[in-house]
């Protein structure tokens, strides 16, 4: 009975190592690591070659940025508002933070215009299309050029997340074409449990998991150099860019500020304050990583 002990003791023990190793794993994988503030740095090696050299290293820089916004709640609305203001102010700022340093993540990504067109490289347009002009409203997204995003990835060695699936961020527009797509329509992977909705999550793909946004940049119809709107999907591996945590800052980002006896810049209590904050920055940090794929929509 002893030796049946220590046995089923030892194979517990081997058990609690394996579960420590993978814990150990997971969380290296979470972090970026960082160079004094305002520095990613990333150890590029070739795993077909017998030796990883620890010297290729390339340093990405990009600076923090202080960012937020402030709103005055007037005594006279608290008085007589029908419900409560500053929930609601509250509520608003969380979406306008949020909403922010996604805006913040898309100028990086895909810049503002077609003269600023961001730091992703690697792109290609819907119907084989060399410049933006030659893109219609019938050139939309479909399943056959995620497969050839995901085929780019995997010839450039991107990394998966822990999922095992790359990551896409879809327009919109471009969901409702691909959403009528045959290889969409075909797919076991389209999602039915609300919470995965609620999370923004609309579906599987060629081992792509989608999110949709409604913040994408469109760049629009001039008549001379873009005949349609043409929108952008980006399809992406784990680190391909990088963003300062917001886990490490500050547990406090939105914050509400009564009147009170002491502040003399609101001496007869006229209103509150309500506002955020938050230091952020975002940089590609492997352009290889990443695609964009620009289409236009016949939903436009």
């Amino acid at each position: 009975v002893r030796n049946g002990e220590r046995k089923g003791k030892l194979r517990e023990g081997e058990k609690k190592k394996k579960r420590r190793e993978r814990e150990k794993e997971r969380r290296v994988d979470d972090f970026f690591f960082f160079k004094q503030k305002t520095a990613y740095e990333i150890k590029e090696c070739d795993w077909s070659s017998d030796v990883c050299s620890s010297d290729l290293t390339t340093q990405v820089t990009t600076t923090i940025e202080p960012y937020g916004k402030i709103t005055k709640i007037a005594d006279l609305l608290k008085l007589t508002a029908l419900d409560g203001t500053v929930k609601e102010h509250v509520e608003l700022h969380g979406q306008n933070a949020g909403e922010t340093l996604d805006m913040l993540i898309r100028t990086e990504l895909g810049g503002t215009s077609t003269s600023d067109i961001g730091s992703v490289t690697t792109t290609f347009a819907a119907g084989g299309h060399a410049t933006l002009g030659g893109i219609t409203s019938s050139n939309v997204m479909t399943g056959a050029l995620i497969r050839k995003a995901v085929k780019t990835l995997k010839v450039n060695k991107a990394q998966r997340f822990a999922n095992g699936y790359f990551r896409g961020v879809i327009d919109v527009n471009q969901s409702y074409d691909l959403f009528a797509d045959t290889e969409w329509l075909n797919s076991v992977s389209i999602y039915t449990n609300p919470a995965q909705i609620k999370l923004g999550i609309v579906g599987k793909l060629h081992g792509v998991e989608f999110k949709e946004t409604n913040a994408g940049l469109t760049l629009a119809s001039d008549g001379v150099y873009i005949n349609t709107p043409v929108y952008s999907t980006y399809i992406f591996g784990k680190n391909a860019y990088g963003t300062v945590s917001l886990a490490n800052q500050p547990e406090k980002r939105i914050y509400v500020k009564n009147p009170g006896p002491t502040d003399t810049s609101n001496p007869i209590d006229i209103y509150s304050t309500v506002g955020w904050k938050a230091f952020f920055a975002t940089k590609v940090l492997n352009t290889d990583w990443i695609v964009r794929i620009y289409t236009g929509s016949a939903g436009s």
